[in-house]
């Protein structure tokens, strides 16, 4: 018995492979996504810094 979770990755699978557009549409999202997320964990890291700053300032 299959998860509901695969089979769902099977079926989006299957239309992808057949679909030459969408698949390169998907593929763009995909990097794009994992581009971005690099950047939107230092923009958080450096937010959380900043906050950290004026909490505890340095005399």
């Amino acid at each position: 018995m299959q998860e509901p979770e695969l089979g769902k990755a099977m079926t989006v699978l299957e239309f992808l492979s057949q679909d030459e557009e969408a698949r390169r549409l998907y593929q763009m999202r995909e990097r794009l996504c994992m581009t971005r997320h690099p950047y939107e964990k230092a923009k958080e890291k450096r937010a959380k810094e900043k906050v950290n700053l004026r909490l505890h300032p340095k005399c």
